[in-house]
Order: C-alpha cells, then structure tokens, then sequence
C-alpha cells in the first residue's frame, strides 16, 4: 500500500515530467536508495523542499486553525 507521500511525490513526477533518477540526482543518491525512501516516505522536511525543488514546484505545508 503506497503512503501520503509516495502518492503526492509520485503525481508530481507525472505531472512534471521529471524522472525519479533526476530527483535522486539532485538529491545526491542513487536511483534505487531514492526508489526505496519513496517506497517508506521517510524524507526530512530539507529532502521533501529539495525533491519539490528538483521538479519545479515549491513545497506548502502547514496548519490551519479551524476553531477559532
């Protein structure tokens, strides 16, 4: 079963046409370690803005406050 992560990056890749060797080599890893860090997505929040970086985008995360 793929996680949040995984799917999120993975669109991404599609959407963008850019490679996963292209994001591993941007990040300074190899194809398969990069392959195998998507598979868990455990990915600091510095790997998470280099890997939208690599593909053109810009990462947005944060919380908002529903209850105020």
């Amino acid at each position: 079963m793929k996680n949040g992560t995984q799917i999120i990056i993975e669109k991404m890749l599609v959407e963008t046409g850019v490679k996963k060797k292209d994001v591993a080599q941007y990040l300074g890893m190899s194809p398969e370690n990069f392959s195998a860090r998507l598979r868990t997505g455990k990915f600091t929040y510095d790997e998470l803005q280099r890997i939208a970086a690599a593909m053109g985008c810009e990462l947005n995360f944060g919380f908002v406050q529903l209850n105020q």
